[in-house]
C-alpha cells in the first residue's frame, strides 16, 4: 500500500533557538517533548502531516547501531555533528511491522521495528501519553539520511486542531525535494519506499506523487533554476533533502508574516523562499495551496 509523508525530521543543535525561529515565522509550534532516547523535539501539525524539530538533549541515553537496529539517535546525533537540515524521511504507516516485511522483500531494509512511547502536552495542559512504532528503511546512495515509517496507536492524542492554526496560514507539507548529481538511484529508492510508480527522469528532475505530498529528486542546476538558491549550504555533498514545500491558504498571508519577522526570501516560481542559510540547513518554500 502506497505511503504517504507523515513528517519531516529537522535536526538542529538548539531546539529553543529553531523553535523561536518557527515561531517567528508564523507556525503554532507543540511545547518540548523528550523521547526515551535522548532526543527532544517539538512539532508544528499541520493537515494529515507535520514538521519535527529535534535534538540531541542527552547523549547519555543513545542507543548505538547493531544486532539487527537502527538507532533514530544515533543517526540524529551523527547528522548533527556534521550538519543542520532535514535528517530524516518519515512516511505514514497502518502496520509498521507489515512494512517492514515489505522493506526486506524489496531489499532496502531489515532492521528491527522500534517501538516507544512518550509524554505529550495537550492544548488544554493536560499531559498524555502517545505511542509509535517505526520500521526503517536505507539505501546505499543516501547513507547520511534516515528513513522510516512510523504506525501511531494514539492518534486522538496526537492530533490537535489547536496545534494546526498557523498565523502564516500553513496548511500542510505538500513537497519533499532531494538534490542528487545523478536523481535516478535515488528515485528508485523512494519508489520503493513509498510503494509508489517509479519515476523517469525528465529535465533533471523526477517526481512520484504519493497519498500524500510529493517526492521530487532534481540535480543541483534544476534546483538552483527552481528555486534560484544552490544547494550546498550547510549540507552533505551527496544525495540530500534540500527543500520542503509547505501550502498555505493565502501567500501575502504569509509574506506579510515574514516581513513582520524580518526573514530574509525570495521570491521564485511564485513561491516564497527561506534558504537554507537562514533556515537552518533547509530551503523552506511556502506555495499558495490553492494554485
Amino acid at each position: 500500500m502506497s505511503r504517504g509523508i507523515d513528517h519531516l525530521v529537522h535536526t538542529v543543535r538548539s531546539l529553543e533557538d529553531t523553535g523561536a525561529f518557527y515561531e517567528r515565522l508564523g507556525f503554532t509550534m507543540t511545547p518540548t517533548a523528550d523521547h526515551p532516547f535522548g532526543t527532544s523535539n517539538r512539532l508544528a501539525q499541520m493537515d494529515g502531516n507535520f514538521l519535527e524539530l529535534l535534538e540531541v538533549s542527552d547523549p547519555a541515553k543513545i542507543t548505538e547501531h547493531g544486532d539487527g537496529r537502527y538507532s533514530f539517535s544515533a543517526a540524529a546525533r551523527d547528522w548533527v555533528a556534521e550538519h543542520q537540515g532535514i535528517s530524516a524521511l518519515v512516511l505514514d504507516s497502518r502496520d509498521a511491522r507489515a512494512d517492514r516485511d515489505a522493506f526486506a522483500g524489496a531489499g532496502i531494509g531489515d532492521w528491527e521495528p522500534l517501538d516507544f512511547s512518550r509524554s505529550a502536552t495537550l492544548p488544554d495542559g493536560e499531559v498524555v501519553t502517545v505511542s509509535f512504532s517505526l520500521a526503517f528503511a536505507g539505501a546505499e546512495a543516501l547513507p547520511e539520511t534516515t528513513f522510516f515509517v512510523c504506525q501511531q496507536h494514539t492518534p486522538e492524542y496526537f492530533w490537535k486542531p489547536d496545534y494546526q492554526v498557523h498565523k502564516n496560514g500553513a496548511c500542510q507539507i505538500s513537497e519533499t525535494v532531494f538534490v542528487a548529481a545523478d536523481p535516478a538511484p535515488t528515485s528508485a529508492f523512494l519508489s520503493a519506499f513509498a510503494d509508489v510508480a517509479p519515476a523517469e527522469v525528465h529535465g533533471g528532475v523526477a517526481e512520484m506523487d504519493t497519498p500524500r505530498g510529493r517526492l521530487t529528486v532534481m540535480t543541483p542546476g534544476s534546483y538552483r533554476a527552481r528555486f534560484g538558491i544552490e544547494a550546498s549550504l550547510d549540507l552533505p555533498s551527496g544525495p540530500h533533502i534540500a527543500a520542503y514545500c509547505v501550502d498555505v491558504s493565502a501567500l501575502e498571508q504569509t509574506r506579510a508574516v515574514l516581513d513582520t519577522a524580518a526573514c530574509r526570501f525570495a521570491l521564485s516560481d511564485g513561491a516564497l523562499v527561506v534558504p537554507p542559510d537562514v533556515a537552518y540547513g533547509v530551503a523552506l518554500v511556502f506555495r499558495d495551496g490553492a494554485a
